[in-house]
């Protein structure tokens, strides 16, 4: 689980800037909160309200910005254009901390950054009486939990006398861990890897254009997930009946002669550990699937069904070319459902609104809260929104939900609805609207507005 988030000099956040997921006074919905871990409780829903550039997505790409430099999928030159500019004294350093819940232990990591080197890096176990130091580094010298490794075996120890001087002064710790083949038997290594593995597979990030390719093939190869899939679309009133793969004839397909004949090949090559391949048509975006099998390359393509009304009779529809945008956006948002029964998974999600409806976005997140109620998952939801919709104490608790706008010079500040003094049976969405929390857009005097020849637009 998240805890908090804190990000310094990047983007639009110049100050440093704390998200939290702690649960706070609110004692509404007890079920919105996950089991207490080192006696913190955390929550399972969050949503982030704010105008248009206030710095909703830059929140979203700040945690996933520290989450691509941890897995080697980010370089480190590339945050100099995405440091603070709007300052006449710019920080040269950068700041990011992640407070986790992950394998049943509360950990506190973070790093400072320049465009050149790490500055700074640091691991702590966090227990309820005392944080207990796993490593920290200043710029080159690092420091390890000399206590904890003296108790291993003699070949453990010499490994971390490897791994504390490889480490390179432009990568993270948990970068060179991650690359390292660290032998699963040294236990000194544990914290590192429960660590490790919640960026690598605990945390989703998912963006308006973000598209759930990998579920695809699971839909393919999982009959029970397909049906599972259909009821889903079903429920949330898309017309389609049902979810199915036709074998087609790779040359029936849109996808480039070379590019095709080269995957295949590519499957068919003996003694090859590829068994599949997604391509995608330039054109229509559709995806074509390759599986290797006994015959040689089975070729096909997801299809939806709708039944004719009044027969037995169903017709066939590409998603990608005749499928509505809402309708595309549901059909990558679901996968998160299903991922969220499957538990420890947290899930961040920008502009959840965009081509849905939104009753459909509410039915969306009260299906998830319903669904926490009875599986024991430990999942979160995080949110950056423009619903107002959501602002209703009817679905949402106080302390899940945030506001962000810009100040004057620029940066974005956060400010969660427990700071606010509201009556618990206020209406949010109205109190919102009209400004009282922030977060709203601040429009100019539309009779400023004139032509190249100082002639107002409204005279």
């Amino acid at each position: 689980m998240l805890v908090r988030f804190s990000v310094e000099n990047f983007l639009s956040f110049n100050e440093r800037t704390f998200f939290s997921m702690i649960a706070g006074k609110t004692r509404s919905k007890a079920y919105h909160k996950n089991k207490a871990v080192s006696n913190v409780q955390t929550l399972k829903f969050s949503a982030v309200f704010g105008a248009n550039a206030s710095g909703k997505s830059n929140l979203i790409k700040s945690i996933d910005f520290g989450r691509k430099l941890i897995l080697g999928k980010e370089k480190l030159t590339s945050i100099q254009n995405q440091k603070f500019k709007l300052t006449s004294k710019p920080n040269v350093n950068s700041r990011f901390e992640y407070e986790i819940q992950a394998n049943g232990n509360m950990y506190a990591y973070g790093f400072i950054v320049s465009k050149k080197a790490i500055i700074e890096e640091w691991l702590y176990l966090v227990t309820p009486s005392k944080e207990t130091l796993i490593f920290e580094r200043i710029n080159d010298v690092i420091t390890v939990n000399k206590d904890k490794i003296n108790k291993y075996s003699d070949a453990e120890k010499e490994f971390w006398n490897f791994f504390v001087n490889s480490v390179k002064s432009d990568k993270l710790i948990l970068t060179h861990a991650s690359q390292l083949e660290i032998n699963k038997d040294f236990a000194s290594f544990d914290h590192i890897r429960s660590i490790l593995n919640w960026f690598k597979n605990s945390l989703t990030i998912v963006y308006p254009n973000s598209k759930s390719v990998g579920i695809h093939f699971e839909l393919l190869k999982n009959e029970d997930l397909r049906l599972m899939f259909s009821k889903f679309l079903s429920y949330f009133d898309t017309g389609i009946n049902s979810i199915e793969f036709d074998t087609v004839d790779p040359s029936k397909t849109r996808v480039p002669e070379h590019i095709l004949t080269e995957s295949i090949n590519d499957l068919l090559e003996e003694d090859g550990e590829k068994t599949t391949a997604i391509l995608s048509e330039p054109r229509t975006g559709q995806l074509v699937f390759l599986q290797k099998s006994e015959d040689g390359v089975t070729c096909s393509k997801m299809i939806t069904k709708r039944r004719v009304f009044g027969t037995d009779e169903y017709i066939e529809f590409d998603p990608t070319d005749e499928e509505s945008d809402g309708t595309k956006r549901l059909l990558d948002l679901i996968p998160l459902l299903v991922d969220s029964m499957d538990g420890d998974n947290v899930i961040i999600i920008d502009e959840i609104e965009r081509s849905l409806h939104p009753n459909l976005v509410m039915n969306f997140i009260e299906f998830y809260l319903d669904s926490s109620r009875t599986i024991s998952n430990k999942t979160q939801l995080i949110l950056a929104t423009h619903e107002s919709g959501l602002l209703d104490q009817s679905l949402i608790r106080k302390d899940e939900v945030w506001f962000i706008a810009k100040a004057q010079d620029g940066s974005s500040h956060l400010s969660s609805l427990e700071e606010f003094k509201v009556r618990f049976d206020k209406e949010l969405r109205k109190n919102y609207l009209v400004g009282r929390f922030n977060g709203i857009p601040k429009f100019g005097n539309k009779l400023d507005l004139a032509d190249t020849n100082g002639n107002s637009y409204f005279l």
